[in-house]
């Protein structure tokens, strides 16, 4: 492992106080909320907010780049000779595949918190515990995830469709659905590391790796939607692969990330594990209420998608033209 010099860590003035222990964290919830307004000293807000400024910029910049990858994405799917019905099959598997999702994004939130922690308290080893124990459970749920989406995706779909929906879209969005279901733990994974480097201040890796993937997304989209350079024309389905394609792209580079050792973490992909349920009710306590909160706005999205749904194919199209702009 790279000795701390050598390790490409993000600095802030934070750094250069000592660092906090589990009794200092204590004391600072035990404060008031005048108290917790004083600044450390020597600190000012213009030094702290230049130090979010640098840390947030690569994660600004990464979800406009992201945004605009999602409205050529549907582009290119809209290009389609039955451009509105390809729109509303990959529109229905929106949010049944955010259902899954929601487990995932919370599982992050806590990971990112905990691994701020040990970051903050100067504890690398535990911080690399806390990731791999995240990898781990992260990896479980989306296997769990994907049996149960791969194997209720046609009923999922029916749901959001309603009565508004031709059978070949809805049969569409089952096999864009499913084909994403298979892809999911490569998601999963990435998503994971990406919080847990984003906790350790570092968002200009996940930067790099999710707008790569974004352009390997949009470059296999032109090869498989509607056939070019030889390659099958298989529509929806192949709007569906290319994404996974990007997402595979991406957890390569993002494991790269956390085995080569510059970038904060150092772990090993082969090496004994064993389950930490300590570490992982650390990263439940923060990820459960987090998960509560999604839970309810998934159901509020799924509930408005469906009576949007309900109006036809060309209403619905529509919609998720808007709602992506």
């Amino acid at each position: 492992m790279p000795p701390a010099s050598q390790r490409k860590m993000v600095r802030t003035y934070l750094d250069e106080i000592p660092h906090g222990n589990e009794e200092f964290h204590e004391q600072e919830i035990k404060k008031t909320r005048a108290e917790r307004k004083v600044l450390t000293d020597g600190a000012t807000d213009r030094i702290l907010y230049k130090d979010i400024i640098r840390i947030a910029w690569p994660s600004l910049l990464e979800l406009m780049l992201t945004s605009l990858v999602s409205m050529v994405d549907m582009m290119m799917v809209g290009s389609m000779a039955d451009g509105t019905a390809a729109i509303s099959s990959v529109s229905l598997a929106t949010q049944p595949r955010f259902i899954f999702m929601t487990m995932i994004m919370s599982l992050n939130t806590g990971a990112t918190a905990v691994v701020a922690r040990a970051r903050g308290r100067n504890e690398h080893d535990r911080a690399n515990d806390i990731l791999k124990q995240a990898l781990a459970f992260s990896f479980f749920l989306s296997i769990l995830s994907s049996i149960i989406g791969f194997t209720f995706a046609e009923p999922l779909i029916r749901l959001m469709a309603g009565s508004g929906m031709a059978e070949s879209t809805v049969a569409d969005g089952v096999s864009y659905l499913r084909i994403q279901m298979c892809g999911f733990f490569t998601l999963s994974l990435t998503l994971c590391i990406t919080a847990s480097l984003r906790g350790t201040g570092n968002s200009r890796v996940p930067m790099v790796y999710n707008m790569t993937s974004n352009l390997v997304n949009v470059f296999f989209n032109y090869l498989l939607i509607n056939g070019n350079f030889g390659f099958p024309a298989l529509g929806v389905a192949g709007a569906s692969i290319a994404t996974v394609i990007g997402q595979v792209v991406a957890m390569f580079m993002a494991f790269y990330s956390i085995t080569c050792g510059k970038y904060y973490f150092k772990i090993k992909i082969i090496e004994k594990f064993r389950l930490d349920f300590k570490i992982i009710g650390a990263i439940a306590k923060v990820g459960i209420p987090a998960l509560l909160e999604q839970c309810i706005m998934r159901v509020g999205m799924i509930i408005f998608s469906r009576q949007v749904s309900s109006l036809g194919e060309v209403d619905f199209a529509t919609h998720n033209v808007c709602t992506t702009i």
